[in-house]
């Protein structure tokens, strides 16, 4: 690389000589030391104090970027509260680094900014998104294929996975913007250059296919497999175990969704997929990958054609029950209202009343905690959808149990919760609401969504690196008391607007007997 391509050379105050060898030493040992970016955080911390406002600018503007990218890799702390450091330790070093007169330094920056802004856990998810787009859109004005082939792979893996996130705006442009983006980072992210972030950009490129809603879906879900076995070449139970299982459960998706060919063959290699990712997706190490994986092999047994199907369905039942060890109302409500449902029409299935009406219940209980925590229209209205037969089939069960009125009870709760009238309700109710209750309804939900980011986060699936070092049972239990305690807010609005997110999940009024 040539010298055009290099940063300026940083010019040292004197008397911080010392401090910027500890920090480079620091730096170099950050891999194998987890202490280190806490340490190099208050080394820095003390350099800034010392350092006399207006002097040396861009030394300044260094150790803000340094600050920035520590605060972003503590592993302990509040994950929220440490990135929102980061990004005002990046942006302070953006007033001194401009396109014009450090251009390299900008476009790391800038980089990083984006990261911190895809990796924040509170706030408005797509404004995030849509802020690590901008930066690293400006990044890329600095990064060229020709003067800096590897940052400008880099940052096109970057901008692609944030395009893959994105829950706003049209969802296949999004996807294939994020496809054209690792295809440019796989350019210079060859398997002979940089074999580990290969896998990386090919497993994310097959995440892109299997999930584009345009085209040939047998096509993209081909392209998907084929990415994933190419993840998979450098992705080894040797190398790296973890993301081993996590492209391994991704292959296993694809092929419980490929709907061409042998669909036994299919959820054959599905369940294998499956299997693979639990020898490291284990209950200690990964609780929510677990979980899922569990979910899905469940999924893959229910619809296996061949084979005694009732050995299937009992596969199938234990598979959602070890689900369900992890996905709960409280810590992982989406999780749990897929397991709890599956496992909820076996039973259904099997006529074993008693036992569906119990896993429909908390099916009920999950989606009624998703609702609460929705922040828009269109997501409520997606939970809504997506709790819509769970009520119908609870009555059933319900009137085979010989309890009619709860089964009405429950068919008109459905009902109610399916009408978007009841939804704008709800919002117009929460406008009119006191103001400290309206405070403390949308704080203890913020919490809830950072706490849900958090164990996500604790495993593969949350990305290449545990970001939190709680265990999952203290974060089941702080989820746990932010779910009471926005029951007691919702409870306490309820006191003086009784129409207020009317508790139709989970408690409907008391109708009379109808013949059923």
């Amino acid at each position: 690389m040539d010298n055009s391509s290099r940063p300026a050379p940083l010019i040292i105050p004197p008397g911080f000589e010392a401090e910027m060898q500890e920090l480079r030493r620091s730096m170099h040992l950050e891999q194998h030391d987890p202490e280190a970016p806490r340490r190099r955080a208050v080394l820095i911390e003390g350099m800034l104090q010392r350092l006399r406002p207006g002097q040396f600018p861009t030394f300044h503007a260094t150790l803000q970027s340094n600050l920035g990218a520590a605060y972003g890799e503590l592993p302990v702390g509040d994950r929220a509260a440490n990135l929102q450091k980061a990004i005002a330790c990046y942006e302070q070093a953006l007033r001194v680094y401009t396109p014009e007169a450090d251009p390299l330094r900008y476009a790391a920056t800038q980089n990083n900014l984006g990261a911190a802004y895809a990796d924040l856990p509170v706030g408005d998810r797509a404004a995030n998104l849509q802020r690590a787009i901008a930066c690293y859109e400006q990044a890329l004005r600095v990064y060229t294929p020709e003067a800096d082939p590897l940052d400008y792979a880099t940052t096109q893996y970057n901008l692609g996975n944030a395009f893959l996130l994105l829950p706003v705006g049209d969802r296949a442009a999004n996807l294939r913007q994020a496809i054209a983006c690792y295809e440019q980072a796989l350019r210079f992210l060859t398997p002979e250059a940089a074999p580990f972030h290969y896998a990386m950009t090919q497993h994310n490129r097959g995440a892109a296919y299997r999930q584009l809603p345009v085209g040939d879906r047998a096509a993209n879900l081909r392209q998907a497999i084929a990415c994933y076995e190419q993840a998979l070449r450098f992705r080894t139970p040797e190398a790296a175990p973890f993301h081993y299982a996590m492209t391994q459960m991704a292959l296993g998706n694809a092929y419980l969704e490929l709907p061409v060919g042998d669909r036994a063959a299919n959820l054959q290699k599905a369940i294998a997929c499956y299997e693979q990712a639990l020898c490291f997706h284990t209950p200690e190490a990964a609780p929510l990958d677990y979980a899922a994986t569990q979910n899905n092999l469940g999924a893959a047994y229910v619809d296996l054609p061949v084979g005694d199907r009732a050995a299937n369905q009992r596969k199938a039942v234990a598979c959602y029950e070890q689900a369900l060890r992890f996905y709960t109302p409280e810590s992982a409500p989406d999780g749990c209202r897929r397991a709890a449902h599956g496992l909820a029409d076996l039973y259904f299935g099997e006529c074993q009343w008693s036992q569906a009406k119990a896993s429909y219940t908390t099916a009920i209980t999950a989606a009624e905690a998703r609702y609460q925590v929705a922040a828009t229209e269109v997501s409520r209205q997606a939970e809504l959808a997506e709790a819509r037969d769970l009520f119908s089939n609870l009555a059933f069960c319900l009137a085979r149990l010989g309890k009619p009125n709860e089964a009405v009870e429950q068919l008109e709760a459905g009902k109610a919760r399916g009408l978007a009238e009841a939804l704008a309700r709800n919002r117009a109710t929460l406008d009119d609401a006191k103001a400290e209750d309206r405070a403390a309804f949308e704080a203890v939900r913020s919490r809830i969504k950072s706490l849900e980011g958090e164990a996500r986060a604790m495993g593969p699936m949350g990305g290449p690196d545990r970001t939190t070092s709680r265990s999952f049972t203290e974060i089941s239990d702080d989820m746990r008391a932010a779910r009471h305690e926005l029951d007691a807010v919702i409870n306490r609005i309820r006191t003086y607007r009784p129409e207020f997110m009317a508790p139709g999940l989970t408690s409907p009024p008391k109708l009379n007997a109808r013949s059923y």
